[in-house]
């Protein structure tokens, strides 16, 4: 994972996916980035969140595409202090987000 340098101070619009706000990258890796989140609910409730993407040109290939899925699947059933929790998958637009 890498930290691209002015990632922090890029102005970034925030995009809507389904309940959430996706801010800029926090981190990046190989196969995904790390962005900023905010999960938004009824009655003022939001709650700051890490929303992993696929980079886009690997959310293309179908195989990668499921890889990332599985994880979800298999991630979403470990509860442990040293695993961080997914909470929710959301496919929108093509992409599929953790």
């Amino acid at each position: 994972m890498y930290h691209r340098p002015g990632m922090w101070s890029e102005p970034h619009r925030p995009r809507r996916i389904g309940r959430y706000l996706l801010h800029g990258p926090i981190a990046s890796g190989g196969m995904a980035a790390v962005h900023l989140g905010r999960l938004v609910g009824d009655a003022g409730f939001a709650r700051t969140v890490a929303i992993k993407r696929l980079h886009p040109q690997l959310a293309e290939e179908p195989e990668i595409a499921e890889s990332l899925l599985d994880e979800a699947r298999i991630v979403a059933r470990i509860q442990h202090p040293n695993v961080v929790a997914t909470l929710d998958l959301i496919l929108a637009e093509g992409e599929a987000f953790l």
